[in-house]
């Protein structure tokens, strides 16, 4: 037996000496291959303890016998031993970061939650309740466990120590050394870790746990419903927990991947024609006379002048204008796209006769095959010229936003392949604010980028537009009651 394996052995047989603390104090500080080591061997050790505990109980209702009297002996310690322990003890809970709560938040992109009330937010605190519409987020709970949750969801951090309440929704418990005894509640009772890597569900009226390393113990009060160890998967089923398929390819075990596919702040010199120009993220710009079903008329052409930046935008003021790009290297599978703009006034309303609340439309979209398939169109009725979520060819009216085209405005139109659902948001941050959604048709992709003027007085000043993908894992979670 190595040196450091009987040190930890001692230890767990309550015979150290004095010198021999002192040692394992200064491995604990100094090796974090051997706090592991240590760490784990406590686990087994607990795990072990709680098995003797049941042996004992039958014992004793058989009547006590030798087994007995070896086993309180095997587990017997001085008082000062005792007092050791329990110091070390409280050393590997400050060296491993034990009760160290962060509480810190990151979410992917297309991610919209609340915490205290408010959208957004760096840190939940323990007692805040968090929601999750959509997304996904990463809670560093402290510098050895983090939760990866996956929205629709509602979740409170109970305490300092990490506990969490998982009311709805999916979440991903990963805890490594120091998160020992982390407990999360469902409304069925609670899970305790032992050294774990495991997913939990609440959806439906269904709970299920997914263990990946360690084991789970699941309780409901003082009662100990049952212990689901690695590879292993149970559901909650009446008054216990009973086994079902083992899917660890459903849980979501990281933020998803997300990819910046076209980004342009319209920067360079005054007068610079876009099709001179190529965004700094994505592809060159190019000015076409036609796109799907719209065709610049003759005459026009002649009399708009060159579609151009200016003053750090690209104002489409002065007539039918349409301008492409090409967006490549699109994902496969689950996509959730990000379509973000920033507009301003345009140069053409302080001029004289113009009708752009009532006869103005334009569009920016996300394209496929030189057609419009899914974006943000202005368009004049008589309540006012408001932004819309436009699908396809057509220019619908009936989800209007009420977000006026001709301010300043900075909007997301966020689509999900997987679901069809569009959904347009004004404002960013902690101020961002869902104002429109459609269903649309699922599993589109998309190729390109056009922003365009189809009537004389469509105008629209962007100063910054980007498109993003975040990218979710193939697996997809069975519905709840499968």
């Amino acid at each position: 037996m190595e040196p450091n394996d009987r040190l930890i052995h001692r230890f767990l047989d309550g015979e150290l000496t004095e010198g021999e603390i002192e040692t394992l104090e200064t491995q604990l500080r100094s090796g974090s291959d051997f706090r592991r080591a240590f760490y784990e061997c406590v686990m087994l050790e607990e795990a072990l303890r709680g098995e003797f505990r049941r042996l004992e109980v039958g014992s004793k209702r058989r009547g006590a016998g030798s087994g007995e009297r070896d086993l309180r002996r095997h587990w017997r310690l001085s008082l000062a031993a005792a007092a050791a322990v329990i110091a070390l003890v409280l050393a590997i809970g400050y060296f491993l970061g034990a009760g160290d709560y962060r509480g810190e938040i990151v979410a992917s992109a297309d991610c919209d939650y609340r915490s205290a009330g408010s959208a957004g937010g760096e840190r939940l605190e323990p007692g805040e309740r968090l929601e999750i519409a959509r997304g996904v987020l990463e809670i560093e709970l402290t510098p050895s466990a983090r939760v990866v949750v996956e929205g629709p969801a509602e979740l409170v951090v109970r305490n300092r120590s990490g506990d969490v309440e998982l009311r709805r929704g999916r979440a991903f418990f990963d805890l490594g050394p120091g998160s020992r005894g982390l407990e999360v509640t469902t409304p069925s009772g609670r899970l305790v870790d032992i050294g774990t890597r495991f997913g939990v569900s609440v959806m439906g009226g269904r709970e299920e746990v997914q263990v990946m390393e360690g084991i789970v113990e699941a309780w409901r009060g003082d009662e100990l419903l049952g212990r689901v160890h690695a590879g292993e998967a149970a559901a909650f089923h009446g008054e216990r927990y009973v086994g079902i398929d083992y899917r660890p390819a459903e849980v979501l075990t990281a933020l998803p991947a997300e990819v910046a596919l076209m980004r342009d702040g319209f920067d360079g010199e005054d007068e610079t024609r876009m099709a001179t120009r190529s965004a700094p993220v994505g592809g060159p710009w190019f000015e076409l006379e036609e796109f799907g079903s719209h065709r610049i008329p003759p005459e026009e052409l002649a009399s708009r002048g060159a579609s151009v930046v200016r003053a750090g935008a690209y104002d489409t003021s002065g007539g039918f204008r349409i301008v492409w790009t090409p967006v490549e290297g699109l994902p496969e599978g689950r996509t959730v796209y990000l379509l973000r703009l920033r507009t301003r006034p345009t140069l053409s309303e302080s001029q004289p006769g113009n009708r752009l609340a009532s006869e103005g439309a334009e569009r920016v979209a996300l394209t496929r095959l030189r057609t419009p398939v899914l974006g943000l169109g202005g368009r004049g009725s008589e309540d006012g010229h408001f932004w819309f979520i436009e699908s396809g060819e057509e220019q619908a009216v009936e989800n209007s936003s009420h977000v006026p085209v001709s301010s300043e405005q900075e909007l997301l139109l966020r689509y999900d392949s997987r679901t069809g659902l569009a959904e347009m948001f004004r404002g960013t941050g902690s101020e961002i604010q869902l104002v429109s959604r459609r269903q649309v048709a699922a599993g589109l992709s998309f190729d390109g980028v056009v922003v365009m003027n189809h009537e004389r007085w469509g105008d629209v000043a962007l100063d910054h537009l980007e498109v993003d993908a975040v990218v979710y894992p193939d697996a997809e979670p069975a519905p709840p009651g499968e």
